[in-house]
C-alpha cells in the first residue's frame, strides 16, 4: 500500500480551499449553490475518524481525515426541476 506522501494529489480550487477551513472548524458539509440554470453547485464533505479509525490513524474520534469534493451542474430546465431537486432549492 502506498503511503500518504506517495499518493498523488492536486491543489484545491478556490471553493475547496475556503470550504476546508470550515471543515477544520467542525462543519461536515459545505455547499456553494448559485441556483441558476447551467451553474455549478460545489460541495465539500468531511471524512471524519470514527471510533474504529482511531488506533490505525492515531487520531481522536471525529478528527478530519480527508474530504470528498463534488461539482453538480444544474440543468438548463432548472426551474421545472426545482421541486425534484428540493435540497438544492432550500
Amino acid at each position: 500500500m502506498e503511503t500518504v506522501a506517495e499518493t498523488p494529489t492536486r491543489s484545491p480550487n478556490g471553493f475547496e480551499a475556503a470550504a476546508l477551513d470550515k471543515l477544520i472548524a467542525g462543519e461536515d458539509l459545505v455547499i456553494e449553490s448559485p441556483k441558476s440554470p447551467g451553474s455549478v453547485t460545489q460541495m465539500l464533505g468531511a471524512v471524519r475518524a470514527g471510533t474504529s479509525c482511531t488506533s490505525c490513524h492515531a487520531v481522536a474520534a471525529g478528527a478530519l481525515l480527508g474530504a470528498f469534493s463534488y461539482e453538480l451542474v444544474l440543468p438548463e430546465n432548472y426551474a421545472s426541476t426545482s421541486e425534484t431537486l428540493g435540497w438544492l432549492s432550500a
